[in-house]
């Protein structure tokens, strides 16, 4: 992550902890938690649902470039998993609908 000393506003995280060490990982949601706490917005984009239970207070989930579904904090790994799949079904099944058409 990149010197925040020039008081952002915004902060637009593309998978910041992919590919990093635990230690390194853990250091670095601490971080993002601080700014956030200062009014700092972030827009965290990432595959990790635990980085996202532990950061995000609201998700979006994309397909195709949209929106698909706008989620509240959701706390339960099992909950989160099973909406994601469900939407991931449902993109499945318009992309069928659509080539038979």
């Amino acid at each position: 992550m990149r010197d925040t000393s020039a008081h952002p506003k915004l902060l637009i995280l593309d998978e910041p902890t992919s590919g990093v060490d635990i230690n390194a990982k853990r250091d670095m949601r601490e971080l993002i938690k601080q700014l956030a706490a200062q009014d700092v917005g972030v827009l965290l984009i990432s595959s990790e649902l635990e980085e996202l239970m532990e950061l995000a207070d609201r998700i979006l989930v994309m397909a195709e470039g949209r929106i698909t579904r706008s989620l509240e904090k959701i706390d339960d790994e099992a909950s989160l998993r099973a909406l994601l799949q469900t939407d991931a079904a449902r993109q499945a099944e318009l992309r069928n609908e659509e080539r038979a058409a």
